[in-house]
């Protein structure tokens, strides 16, 4: 490698080539060597890669996407108004109707199921 390195100029033959030479197979990656050319050919006008601009313009399509489902949605009564807050209080079952116990009231063998805790506290 060495040898080719005095031989051929970096312009000539790049390290990369030298190293796909040197090994006889092709997409050798060399990482940390300066002097060698990034193995994309693509110029910066091919990037698939979309500008900040772009990401913004998806993000307000997106967002009004998103605002119309929610007024779909709230309109069907599938949804609360997004002004109503669902919190623990308001969405348990004690809102539903499915259990009998009020706020502060004992439930019977709780005590006993986490007495035997008691000492690791």
């Amino acid at each position: 490698m060495m040898e080719m390195r005095r031989e051929k100029s970096p312009e000539d033959l790049t390290d990369k080539q030298i190293l796909e030479k040197v090994l006889g197979r092709e997409s050798v990656r060399l990482f940390g060597w300066g002097r060698s050319p990034t193995g994309s050919k693509r110029s910066r006008g091919d990037s698939n890669i979309p500008t900040y601009t772009q990401l913004l313009d998806r993000v307000g399509e997106l967002s009004g996407t998103v605002e119309m489902m929610k007024k779909l949605l709230i309109e069907k009564n599938i949804m609360l108004p997004t002004s109503h807050i669902p919190s623990d209080h308001s969405s348990g079952a004690l809102n539903r109707g499915s259990s009998s116990i009020g706020r502060g009231q004992h439930v019977d063998g709780y005590e006993d199921s986490t007495s035997e805790y008691d000492d690791i506290v």
